[in-house]
């Protein structure tokens, strides 16, 4: 027991005589705490976000985006689908309920009585509604046939 006193109360010397040091030791650490949380609660947040676009389609949707591997890797999206495309796959699958083609530009300026907004202009069918609120929130619906 008196070695453990000991140390401590030599421990504390150091502590008071070198200040600076003492400081900067406690500094890192918080800052390495901090670091910690912020990638965590960034990595949950991403689950999450992950979790809420597949909700929001729905347990039976799936999303097929066009482009190529390598325009992917460096986040841009290439116009490869076509409408065409949107009704082969609806003939394709009989039982597809929904097909909803989409096609986004971001950065557009709209102008309304003299006001203008920076916004996303996005160009679908009637059915884009539909697929993005999920007919399982409203029962079932009847096929929809081309």
């Amino acid at each position: 027991m008196n070695r453990l006193v000991n140390i401590f109360s030599q421990a504390l010397r150091a502590v008071i005589a070198l200040k600076l040091r003492s400081f900067f030791c406690i500094l890192s650490i918080a800052i390495g705490i901090s670091a910690i949380t912020i990638i965590v609660a960034a990595t949950e947040g991403a689950y999450q976000k992950a979790f809420d676009i597949v909700a929001s389609f729905g347990p039976d949707s799936v999303l097929i985006v066009g482009g190529s591997e390598e325009s992917r890797g460096i986040a841009q999206r290439e116009k490869t689908l076509t409408l065409g495309d949107a009704g082969a796959i609806r003939s394709a699958f009989g039982t597809a309920y929904m097909v909803a083609p989409m096609s986004s530009v971001r950065d557009v300026i709209v102008s309304y009585r003299g006001n203008r907004y920076q916004t996303q202009v996005v160009g679908s069918m009637s059915d884009y509604s539909l697929a993005w609120t999920g007919p399982w929130s409203r029962g079932p619906i009847s096929p929809r046939r081309s």
